[in-house]
């Protein structure tokens, strides 16, 4: 599924601008870290809208047993309010997505 998957950057030139956008935030999760998710495009697709903030979540759990907190999570800011995250944890931790979502910082704005 990897390699039919569209590269970010051609998905935000053409969808951004041609879909209505909504208010609020989607989280779109994802076991790739590349490329646009099956998911968004399935969304697009069959309600004609995009969130004003699209997240692209990643979990990925590595090959130690404690990810430190400043390592726990990585964004990429793709502009036009799209966005990549992805939450690192070790295979002794507790995976707590929500917890882990609220304490992003920029450049993820929150929602309102």
């Amino acid at each position: 599924m990897d390699e039919a998957s569209l590269p970010m950057e051609i998905f935000i030139k053409s969808a951004a601008t041609s879909a209505a956008r909504v208010p609020g935030t989607a989280v779109f999760m994802t076991s790739s870290a590349a490329g646009v998710p099956h998911a968004l495009l399935h969304n697009l697709k069959h309600n004609k809208v995009l969130h004003e903030r699209v997240i692209l979540l990643t979990v990925k759990i590595q090959d130690v047993p404690y990810v430190p907190e400043e390592k726990r999570s990585e964004t990429v800011d793709y502009t036009a309010g799209f966005y990549r995250v992805i939450l690192n944890y070790g295979f002794m931790e507790e995976v707590n997505v929500p917890a882990a979502l609220t304490k992003l910082r920029a450049p993820v704005p929150r929602a309102r």
